[in-house]
């Protein structure tokens, strides 16, 4: 599996996205169509590397390679990077069943840290196992689960569980402490194996 991690620091929003991919030809395209998508959101031409001459706030400058992209706009930054968990199970050597994927994100330096592919053989035993890895980073973070709101509904940190998938929020230092996503899990259903003759 390739994970593309989204990292924006700027005016408008400082988050990371992660998109899973079961190949490396759809992560690169999914990577240059959110760089190109970025760069004509932003108006205009870059320069293909950065200006020593420059300031930083008159710096824009956007590259990309196989693996990451980078586009600054002043203050502003917009990263990709692409990584591979090579512990991932392809899906015709996988069981049938359902998987349970995810990632979480360090807080202080925005760090992708994938979850180990966990399968379970029913549904009921994948909701089990979602609820449970939920919980456990709940804990580790010292947050609750609380639909990340509080009680007047403003956002904050904390958690949210629905049938199929889990999402912890949490300020984090290498957004300026801004609120974010930093966990995502999630279980499917694995298709069964066509039989060979």
């Amino acid at each position: 599996m390739f994970v593309l991690k989204e990292l924006e620091n700027s005016d408008v929003r400082c988050g990371c996205v992660t998109t899973n991919y079961a190949d490396i030809k759809a992560a690169q395209n999914g990577m240059k169509e959110q760089f190109e998508k970025t760069k004509k959101l932003l108006h205009g031409e870059f320069d293909d590397q950065e200006k020593d001459e420059f300031p930083a706030e008159l710096q824009r400058w956007a590259s990309i390679s196989p693996m990451s992209a980078h586009i600054q706009d002043g203050l502003d930054a917009y990263d990709w990077e692409i990584c591979e968990d090579p512990n991932w199970v392809s899906k015709e050597d996988a069981p049938e069943g359902f998987v349970i994927v995810g990632s979480t994100t360090d807080n202080n330096n925005g760090d992708l840290i994938p979850l180990v592919p966990i399968y379970a053989k029913t549904e009921a035993e994948a909701k089990a196992i979602l609820k449970e890895v939920y919980q456990k980073e709940l804990d580790n973070r010292g947050l609750e689960d609380n639909d990340a709101c509080d009680e007047n509904d403003d956002s904050c940190p904390g958690g949210c569980l629905n049938d199929t998938c889990a999402d912890v929020w949490d300020n984090a230092a290498y957004a300026f402490d801004c609120l974010v996503n930093v966990a995502h899990f999630s279980y499917f259903p694995l298709s069964r194996k066509e039989e060979r003759v």
